[in-house]
């Protein structure tokens, strides 16, 4: 079952279409905290899915395609290239109304008038094509960030945390291989995932 559920998962990541944060298709390329009850994106995934139990499977997968894709730098970027491209188009699924909790749970201040929603974060927490693209306004080191765009916030802070899952992940390998089961199966998966980048480079 569960290394069914890992094929479903890399299936959607291999579906995704690829762009980078400011839209720009990604070229070449084939994207925790995240599933963490505690984490805002990861309830975001989970609430697209249909049913709990996929939800939690789907969690599961996840967590063992970060085994299989850990081991170089190379697999890495590809697996969050992807994931993130997942967590983009799960997002866009989502109600307005559900966004808007999602953030407020992750600690963004949400503000409405007649016309316009918003939230403030940090400067320093503004994904940089936003301020390229001019979607921000800046005031004392706060910046303003329309609802539309909030999404991003939220990806750039599971990006750097599924890169340090990645790291540790690379760094404790020999602790999956004490069981066997699952690290046959991650085998397998790293084995697949090295055969398709080799197809597609």
């Amino acid at each position: 079952a569960l290394e069914a559920a890992v094929v479903r998962r890399l299936r959607l990541l291999l579906d995704c279409h690829v762009t980078a944060p400011g839209g720009r298709l990604v070229q070449g390329a084939v994207a925790t905290v995240w599933y963490s009850d505690k984490s805002a994106a990861g309830r975001a995934s989970q609430r697209s899915c249909a049913h709990l139990e996929e939800a939690e499977d789907d969690a599961a997968a996840h967590f063992v395609l970060r085994l299989a894709f850990c081991s170089q730098v190379l697999h890495e970027d590809w697996f969050v290239v992807r994931e993130l491209a997942l967590l983009r188009r799960r997002w866009k699924a989502l109600g307005m109304a559900t966004q808007k909790e999602e953030l407020a749970r992750a600690g963004l201040s949400i503000y409405t008038d007649d016309a316009d929603a918003w939230c403030n974060v940090p400067f320093q927490d503004v994904p940089a094509f936003l301020i390229a693209k001019r979607r921000v306004t800046l005031n004392q080191g706060v910046a303003c960030v329309p609802l539309s765009e909030a999404g991003s916030i939220l990806a750039t802070r599971f990006e750097s945390q599924l890169r340090e899952g990645l790291r540790h992940a690379r760094a404790n390998m020999h602790i999956c291989q004490t069981h066997i089961g699952l690290d046959d199966i991650v085998m397998r998966i790293r084995a697949f995932g090295e055969r398709l980048l080799q197809e597609r480079s």
